[in-house]
């Protein structure tokens, strides 16, 4: 048993994730064993078609996965969504000499790549944005359960803050997770298609030759005055080449806290900290009707009435 300390008591999970211990048939999740080394955020269970094209059966397991396959330069690469990570604001100025006259040099000045202001787009951001249409405040996956014989269950999630912001009008998303079996790993990425929902924002942008240096899936952070935007987050999706040497880039909304698991509480009895040695003994209470009678040898016999009380 796993408790987590508040500060005052232990009186929360101490679990990151969930507790195996409420996974009954592990076994049918694919678990080795009945151990919390086999919690882990993500997880599947497929029986894999051979006649179904090798491109859709991975893909069908990335989706599961916060999973990216990208095309470039002729292969494809593999990545992971996450956090987005931390991107120096400072530029990097260098400096040198070349061959020609006496004391010639050159400086130059390199920012990184992922930091766009208004001075690297060229144009105008075209923005894709479905708003309160596109947003959910319930998030429902379908899994096949072994705990009801593989029948299908319904794993829902819901955020009262979110009904709030639709003005209490019930907004619900089915979203299929053919590729997983455990309910509590269904529970998560039901939070997590929940809370990206809110962020479904979408832009599109020309920029200078810069832009080659991004790839699909790297975050970007994007200042646009006329938005009101200062480093805001987006996930770039997609990045094509034009004949001018300027780069087409797409681009979906981002959020941290999308990727922010939150543990299943669990009800925990409130208890405090471990006593000190000598703190816990009790003293027995003495017994009744003691009496002590010798036999024909001297050996002494001692007989008692046990107390009741505590």
């Amino acid at each position: 048993l796993v408790k987590g300390w508040n500060g005052a008591n232990y009186e929360k999970s101490g679990y990151e994730l969930y507790d195996c211990d409420d996974v009954k048939y592990w076994r049918y999740n694919g678990w080795q064993e009945q151990s919390q080394r086999e919690v882990t955020r993500h997880q599947t269970n497929a029986l894999i078609r051979t006649d179904t094209p090798l491109f859709d059966n991975i893909n069908s397991m990335l989706k599961h996965f916060n999973g990216i396959l990208r095309y470039s330069n002729g292969k494809y690469q593999l990545d992971v969504e996450s956090a987005a990570p931390a991107i120096p604001a400072l530029s990097i100025t260098t400096s040198g000499s070349y061959k020609g006259s006496a004391g010639s040099s050159t400086t130059s000045s390199y920012t990184d790549p992922r930091l766009i202001s208004d001075d690297d787009i060229i144009g105008a951001i075209t923005v894709d944005d479905s708003g309160l249409k596109g947003s959910a405040n319930t998030v429902s996956v379908s899994i096949a359960d072994p705990n009801i014989r593989f029948d299908n269950r319904s794993v829902s999630f819901f955020k009262s803050d979110y009904l709030k912001e639709d003005r209490n009008i019930p907004k619900k998303k089915d979203i299929k997770t053919p590729l997983i079996t455990n309910y509590y790993n269904a529970r998560i990425n039901a939070e997590q298609y929940l809370d990206q929902s809110r962020f479904s924002r979408k832009i599109n942008f020309v920029m200078g030759p810069k832009g080659v240096l991004l790839l699909a899936g790297t975050i970007i952070k994007m200042t646009y005055a006329r938005f009101g935007w200062v480093d805001k987050h987006f996930r770039v999706s997609n990045i094509s080449y034009r004949p001018d040497c300027s780069v087409q880039v797409t681009a979906d909304e981002h959020n941290d806290d999308t990727y922010i698991i939150t543990a299943k509480e669990k009800n925990y009895q409130v208890s405090g900290p471990d006593a000190g040695p000598g703190d816990n003994t009790v003293k027995p209470i003495s017994p009744s009707n003691l009496t002590a009678t010798t036999d024909i040898r001297n050996m002494v016999t001692l007989s008692w009435t046990n107390t009741t009380a505590m």
